[in-house]
């Protein structure tokens, strides 16, 4: 019997060598967080400290710190819903959210995970997961959306990122069933202005322009919204709420 145990010890260990070989060796971090109030890490690998810039041990039972500590402020309501949802409804998830570094750099990572259930209860008992890096893939993302959203000849945010806010609060007001009218205007032929006519000249029309339609909206109680290049957006109906919505515009 005592020859037998050794055997499984021997067996054990090298299975847990194994193990841990496979994880230090996987790209980005591996995981393990007990579903509990305070979410503790039961285990993270090495990898940890190339993104966060401190090391596993600080992590590993939440001795100095968890994983909340280092999440970007903005994100961490966010990571917590994702999170949150997975485990009552014992699904998978994927996440993506922003890492503050010990230097103070910011990191973008990609956290996937699925669910650990008690095999006696069915309760959620662990999540594991694996973190990695997609920085460059964010930043690459960045600038083809500047590109996407941006004129060529000025830089300036073009019709693709003023129709994206404009459904982005059309979307709002629909979930908060609120009505209000929208006053979109475009100078036709814009873009091709600033080749032909200085740059000071032309901007200073533009705010000239632009205060004018100010005094107008204010006369009839709507609210500018965005100037964005050429494009002039108003709004009536929020933040204050009237019934003749689209008269006013």
């Amino acid at each position: 019997l005592e020859h037998e145990l050794m055997e499984r010890t021997v067996a054990l260990r090298q299975s847990e060598t194994r193990f841990r070989t496979m994880v230090q060796n996987l790209p980005g971090v591996a995981f393990r967080v007990a579903v509990d109030e305070k979410w503790t890490n039961v285990f993270v690998s090495d990898g940890i400290e190339e993104i966060t810039g401190y090391p596993a041990s600080d992590f590993i039972n939440n001795a100095v710190r968890d994983c909340a500590s280092v999440t970007h402020p903005e994100d961490v309501s966010r990571v917590d819903a994702a999170v949150s949802e997975a485990v009552e409804t014992r699904s998978a998830y994927a996440v993506d959210y922003r890492v503050v570094r010990r230097d103070g750099a910011v990191r973008w990572v990609l956290e996937r995970g699925m669910i650990v259930c008690d095999e006696t209860s069915g309760e959620p008992k662990f999540i594991d997961g694996l973190q990695f890096d997609i920085t460059e893939r964010k930043f690459a993302e960045q600038v083809l959306e500047q590109e996407t959203l941006s004129d060529g000849l000025t830089g300036l945010a073009n019709r693709n990122l003023l129709m994206h806010r404009l459904r982005r609060c059309v979307d709002e007001a629909r979930r908060g069933g609120r009505q209000y009218a929208v006053l979109f205007l475009d100078f036709a032929g814009f873009t091709s202005m600033p080749i032909s006519r200085e740059p000071e000249a032309l901007f200073a029309e533009l705010n000239d322009i632009y205060g004018q339609f100010d005094h107008i909206t204010e006369r009839y109680g709507c609210e500018r919204i965005k100037t964005i290049g050429d494009a002039y957006l108003a709004v009536a109906g929020m933040p204050e709420v009237c019934a003749d919505h689209a008269l006013r515009l």
